[in-house]
């Protein structure tokens, strides 16, 4: 169940950054990328249930629960690697890639974190461990903001 709840907030980050997107025109590029983050995050996290279970079924010894485990990993991943792609491209039209590729990559870092306590429900060793997670988390978001706002430069040629 946590991983269905899990699947869900990824793709729904995905399709309210991509909403926000079509109704800005400012940050239209940003807004496009942190969408194709949040896929990104998605296919990460599938691909290890695909490599688990891949020889099982190729093998044909897998279950059919198994099986269809594998079908939707599969399914998953060709999605999310075809619409990043896509958006991607079309995201480089309105920003420069330099600018918005370290937003793609905020949800990309933080979501291990989400994993280890969301869906393996796991309690860090130590009290001090939440403190240094939640610095590094607000350190990668901060950064990865500002390093989407650099100006742009143009390229000169000579």
């Amino acid at each position: 169940m946590r991983v269905i709840i899990f699947t869900a907030i990824l793709f729904s980050g995905c399709l309210v950054s991509r909403s926000l997107a079509l109704h800005s025109q400012t940050r239209k590029g940003l807004l496009i990328v942190l969408g194709n983050g949040f896929l990104a995050c998605l296919s990460d996290f599938w691909i290890n249930p695909l490599l688990a279970l891949i020889v099982l079924v190729v093998a044909g010894r897998a279950t059919n629960f198994q099986t269809y485990f594998f079908i939707i990993a599969a399914v998953i991943l060709a999605f999310t690697a075809s619409v990043i792609t896509w958006q991607n491209q079309i995201a480089f039209k309105y920003a420069q890639a330099s600018n918005i590729i370290p937003v793609a990559q905020v949800p990309i870092q933080i979501s291990p974190v989400l994993v280890y306590f969301f869906i393996f429900a796991l309690t860090p060793p130590r009290t001090i461990s939440v403190f240094f997670i939640l610095i590094g988390t607000i350190l990668t978001i901060i950064a990865g903001f500002l390093l989407g706002q650099r100006p742009e430069t143009p390229l000169v040629h000579e």
